[in-house]
């Protein structure tokens, strides 16, 4: 199976760009964005930048038509997917536009040939992000990505592939101290957040966590998990109020939830795989957003922005197990933690170039 899932893989189409002909002579005039919108990667790879970058822009979603916009001029950067009709559009109209630039910040076919993730994600995946490429490679002329470890594995093309980490909105200002301590004195919230694409995660933490609640009764645990994969946690033999499942929440209302919600402590688990290995840390945003403490996996994604008084374990469940206790029953710790992880966020800030690459 793994033979056949890597010769998948390879015969997979990757983004490159092959553009060839001669498009506008003069610089952008404005930006426009496909995307399904809203999404993540938009939010925190794109959506500061395009602040930035002195160009008058929008956004058009996966299921709005182009036709009635004015293409001379215009620079268009494609984030991760493109429907048919779109695409259509930016190859009629190519002549006339200064630029197209295909952001990703995920290895698709990795994706699509690897053991995570359901079939009907995998299937949008081929349907939006990888059929197209056969085409949109032709109109390319940048391709853009979230890590270096993606870049090394696209084809060569005309240009290589630019590296643009995370560049997340600032948060608003925030307080000196993390979730409400009246409530964490009382029951410490531990999280784990992450799609059904990080099956193998959810299987990971599953005995962990029972052994956690089980030894720590002033812990609880949310999950946020669809389908079977929040099937398998619901049916823990977990006390009532103890665990709490939650489903997948649109982006706007997520980004909403975590930041009123908070948590004390967060978990991000990353287990080997070739999926995994070409990731960014944009966990990070998420957990400072909750004012948690993290613990992340020993990983070269969480060692990007590493900062000092992190947690940083080994993938075995008694270094897990460990790294929680140390965070309930050390409040001091877990303080450093926090703010360690909220610095870190500032750090991906800082070390990330601002620039819009439009030229």
């Amino acid at each position: 199976m793994l033979k056949l899932r890597d010769a998948l893989y390879w015969l997979l189409p990757k983004p490159s760009s092959q553009y060839t002909g001669k498009g506008m002579t003069l610089p952008a005039t404005r930006v426009l964005v496909v995307s399904k919108h809203p999404n993540p990667t938009y939010s925190y790879y794109l959506e500061e930048r395009l602040r930035r970058c002195g160009l008058p822009f929008h956004v058009q979603d996966l299921d709005d038509d182009l036709g009635g916009l004015d293409p001379d001029g215009m620079f268009v950067v494609i984030c991760r997917y493109i429907t048919s009709r779109q695409l259509r559009w930016v190859e009629f109209n190519r002549p006339r536009l200064a630029g197209v630039a295909l952001f990703i910040d995920d290895d698709l076919a990795a994706i699509v040939s690897g053991s995570d993730g359901s079939w009907g994600y995998k299937f949008r995946l081929l349907r939006l992000g990888i059929k197209p490429l056969y085409h949109l490679r032709k109109v390319l002329d940048a391709v853009w990505v979230s890590t270096p470890e993606l870049a090394q594995r696209l084809p060569s093309s005309n240009q290589v592939p630019l590296v643009m980490p995370p560049f997340p909105v600032p948060f608003p200002q925030q307080n000196d101290h993390g979730r409400n301590q009246a409530d964490s004195q009382q029951m410490l919230k531990l999280v784990y957040h992450a799609t059904g694409i990080h099956h193998r995660e959810h299987d990971f933490l599953r005995p962990i966590i029972a052994r956690a609640l089980d030894e720590h009764p002033t812990l609880r645990f949310e999950v946020i998990a669809d389908g079977k994969i929040g099937a398998h946690w619901s049916a823990m033999n977990i006390a009532e109020g103890r665990l709490m499942v939650r489903d997948s929440l649109p982006w706007p209302e997520y980004l909403s939830y975590t930041a009123q919600s908070g948590a004390d402590i967060a978990l991000a688990p990353l287990l080997e795989s070739r999926t995994n290995s070409s990731r960014s840390d944009t966990k990070r945003i998420d957990i400072a957003r909750m004012k948690a403490a993290a613990i992340f996996s020993r990983s070269p994604v969480f060692d990007r922005c590493a900062t000092e008084g992190e947690l940083h374990v080994d993938n075995t469940a008694e270094d897990w197990l460990s790294a929680i206790r140390l965070l309930v029953t050390d409040p001091a710790r877990r303080e450093i933690a926090r703010k360690a992880t909220a610095a870190s966020v500032v750090k991906m800030a800082t070390v990330a170039s601002p620039d819009f690459p439009l030229t």
